[in-house]
């Protein structure tokens, strides 16, 4: 079962990775997603899940900025760790940019710093990208 699974994502990726030649970011979303779904993002370390990363970025730059704020806000009633909370805050207020609501992002990465002040230190990537933003 195992093999399937791990086939099936190879032809996602390869597919993912010709639509991205060919600046086809609609079908590189569709088959992100796919990839998504199957491997069904461990809540134990989203920030470090490459294919969210992309989706993030890919969803922005298409304008998908609903299904965004639905996905983090569905992530964050989960069991998730400071850095994920700290990462999901982040990429919410990249999207809020994206979305013209620079008031709302400013809200969201003051709301970074004042929470989460503690975690800077070893944020450092995080809080970097906070204040570039702001």
């Amino acid at each position: 079962m195992l093999t399937i699974i791990y086939w099936i994502i190879n032809i996602y990726f390869i597919l993912s990775s010709l639509f991205k030649t060919y600046n086809n970011d609609e079908k590189v979303l569709e088959y992100t997603n796919k990839i998504i779904n199957i491997l069904d993002v461990d809540d134990k370390n989203l920030s470090l899940d490459i294919y969210l990363k992309d989706w993030f970025e890919l969803s922005r730059n298409l304008g998908f900025y609903s299904s965004i704020y639905k996905y983090i806000e569905s992530i964050k009633k989960r069991d998730i760790s400071e850095k994920d909370k700290i990462y999901l805050l982040l990429e919410e207020g990249k999207t809020y940019i994206s979305d013209n609501d620079l008031d709302e992002a400013s809200h969201i990465f003051n709301k970074i710093l004042e929470e989460y002040e503690d975690q800077m230190n070893s944020q450092k990537n995080y809080f970097s990208q906070v204040y570039f933003y702001l």
